[in-house]
């Protein structure tokens, strides 16, 4: 699908979602966190999805019938070939993920003229019931410490400068959930990656999560991801930091995963 060149020149921002149309509550949270006439909205999704979104009065741009078969990260790059290439930034979020819009475009309008590739900022990771569970603050660091630590950049929290992503041709569809990371490691070789300390986005933390549900995958791949940037003998000198970073990031998910069942806990005592 080639780039579409229709002009959309008050539009400020480019925002994918990908869903299977399953989850449809927090789908309808997704998209009413998107409603602005300065924000262009792609859904990738099956085609049976177009009537329930009409009834719903939840509107977007472009709707990409989903493939079967193909990886995520090969959908959400067709997806981001329909956004007309004149909208400055752009960004892809779950279908059960929330924008908080107001903070995001008032970051980018700042950010607009500038020639950083990406902006990110604080990412309220919540439960099914849109409770802070905990606050990713990830700071300026995060992004010169990239491909050593960690990935501490909250995806649905971070925006592309339109240009940087087809320079460095989009996602990679080999990885299944590290493409993020690796995007972000080959986008800080091409520019600055900055950060703004201002909460832009809720990452919905549950058990059926891509990145919950198969953790021990996703630590793995990351860790993929951090070696493929080193030489043969900087992945032996750094066995013992690696090892550390992926126990570090395993252990957080069961941390995380404690913090969901003492929030379900708290809220059925209330209930």
């Amino acid at each position: 699908m080639p780039i579409m060149t229709t002009s959309q020149s008050n539009k400020l921002l480019g925002v994918v979602v990908p869903t299977l149309g399953t989850r449809v509550e927090y789908l309808s949270h997704c998209l009413q966190s998107l409603q602005s006439d300065q924000v262009y909205v792609v859904i990738v999704g099956p085609e049976s999805l177009k009537g329930l979104l009409q009834e719903r009065n939840l509107g977007y741009d472009d709707f990409l019938i989903e493939l079967t078969g193909d990886p995520l990260a090969t959908s959400i790059n067709k997806a981001m070939a329909r956004i007309p290439e004149d909208i400055p930034f752009i960004t892809w979020i779950g279908d059960d993920d929330i924008l908080n819009l107001e903070n995001s475009l008032e970051v980018l309008r700042k950010y607009e003229k500038l020639k950083d590739v990406v902006v990110y900022g604080d990412c309220d990771y919540i439960d099914t019931s849109a409770h802070i569970l905990w606050k990713n603050e990830p700071g300026r660091f995060a992004a010169s410490l990239i491909s050593m630590l960690p990935q501490r950049i909250a995806q649905p929290a971070s925006f592309i400068r339109h240009s940087a992503w087809r320079e460095i041709g989009g996602l990679n569809p080999r990885y299944k959930l590290a493409f993020d990371y690796d995007m972000f490691i080959k986008l800080s070789a091409i520019g600055k990656l900055s950060y703004s300390p201002t909460t832009l986005a809720s990452y919905r933390w549950h058990p059926d999560a891509l990145s919950v549900k198969a953790r021990k995958f996703s630590v793995r791949e990351a860790s993929r991801v951090r070696q493929s940037t080193r030489p043969a003998l900087m992945k032996i000198l750094f066995t013992p930091l690696e090892i550390t970073v992926m126990t570090a990031t395993y252990l957080f998910g069961l941390w995380m995963k404690y913090r969901l069942k003492k929030s379900r806990l708290v809220k059925n005592s209330h209930s």
